[in-house]
């Protein structure tokens, strides 16, 4: 079970974490968060973790042989050759 800590939201807005809540977070000062309401809870996540998560997600949307360099190369050379075309 994790450990519940208290804190409070003080007069600017602003809640302080326990250095040591941070230290086993591994919470850093200017630590970016996304802070969303879940019913009466208030939920905190990294945007790091989310970006991480939101990459897997994409990750496992793909075929297992997928080859997104050789992808990525072939759309900017169909680009490449678009430009010259055009001029």
């Amino acid at each position: 079970m994790e450990p519940v800590i208290q804190t409070h939201l003080g007069k600017d807005r602003r809640i302080a974490l326990p250095a040591r809540f941070c230290k086993e977070a591994n919470l850093q000062p200017g630590a970016a968060f996304y802070l969303r309401r879940q019913g009466t809870q208030i939920v905190l996540t990294p945007i790091l973790e989310e970006a991480e998560q939101m990459r897997q997600e994409l990750r496992d949307m793909l075929p297992k042989d997928a080859d997104l360099m050789a992808d990525l190369r072939a759309m900017r050379e169909m680009d490449a050759a678009d430009e010259t075309h055009d001029r």
